[in-house]
């Protein structure tokens, strides 16, 4: 199959690892063409609470899943989009302004960026810790409320408040050495491993997924919750901005283990028991 403009995503998670691969329409949708996931358990100590546990086990559970997909599509696999979650994720928020330059007194999608970029500039993330997202929230022209859309307004001032989440460097440094060490799917002796295109907080992802901008949903406010083996996250969106997000060190996995410890089986066995 043509390889232009496909995007593949990894999902890692404590009870499964899956990835999917999409070609990127004129239209700006993903149209899905293949995907393949590999169960895992608590024995395969995977992820716990989030983070890499056995680098190793991981590595070869992604490798076995890239592969396949690969295979499937009769595509090179050579870089991935991929999650992260766990409890030490935090939200901050923070204020950012510029001046616009030139005589042209309307605001500019330039403007916009410029304004993006400054904010980036001047946050600054406690020691230890790395930016995974910087994202709008409210607009300011002239110091008076705009709205989401800014660009086409009068103005010689942009403001904006923007929510940062951050993630503990060694959770990034930890995940980005796992996946360069997956062999990347392809011929070419110059791409040995997998490289990353980008990461992304597994609650964005999901509202990349999930919602649309064009909706009232995302406007008028919206939680997303995702409840995995190990974690449940909260995400909230209004007018368009994340204003709160929290991931609690709790799941499906609690109620198989109580199961488990309660019955005197087996991990597997609770497992079937709890969806029974």
């Amino acid at each position: 199959m043509e390889e232009d403009n496909l995007v593949v995503g990894l999902d890692i998670g404590t009870s499964k690892i899956s990835a999917v691969a999409g070609s990127l329409q004129k239209d700006g949708s993903i149209k899905i063409n293949g995907f393949v996931e590999r169960s895992v358990v608590p024995k395969d100590e995977v992820l716990r609470n989030g983070e890499i546990e056995n680098a190793h086990r991981t590595i070869e559970i992604i490798d076995e899943v890239l592969e396949e997909l690969s295979e499937n599509l009769t595509i090179n696999l050579e870089s991935v989009n991929v999650n992260i979650s766990n409890p030490e994720i935090s939200g901050h928020f923070h204020k950012g302004k510029v001046t616009k330059s030139g005589e042209n007194k309307q605001i500019q999608q330039a403007d916009v960026d410029k304004l993006a970029d400054d904010v980036r500039v001047t946050f600054k993330a406690y020691p230890g810790r790395t930016v995974l997202h910087a994202m709008p929230q409210d607009f300011y022209v002239n110091d008076v409320k705009a709205g989401e859309k800014v660009v086409g307004k009068f103005g010689v001032q942009i403001g904006g408040d923007f929510f940062f989440l951050t993630s503990k460097s060694e959770s990034l440094e930890n995940l980005y050495y796992t996946l360069k060490s997956v062999k990347a799917k392809t011929d070419d002796p110059k791409q040995p491993f997998i490289q990353i295109d980008s990461v992304l907080l597994s609650s964005v992802a999901d509202s990349f997924a999930l919602l649309d901008n064009t909706i009232d949903d995302k406007r008028n406010g919206v939680a997303i919750v995702n409840i995995g083996a190990e974690m449940m996250e909260m995400c909230i969106y209004l007018k368009n901005g994340i204003r709160f997000f929290k991931a609690l060190p709790i799941g499906g996995n609690a109620i198989t283990k109580d199961l488990a410890d309660t019955f005197h089986i087996s991990f597997e066995e609770a497992e079937i028991l709890k969806k029974i």
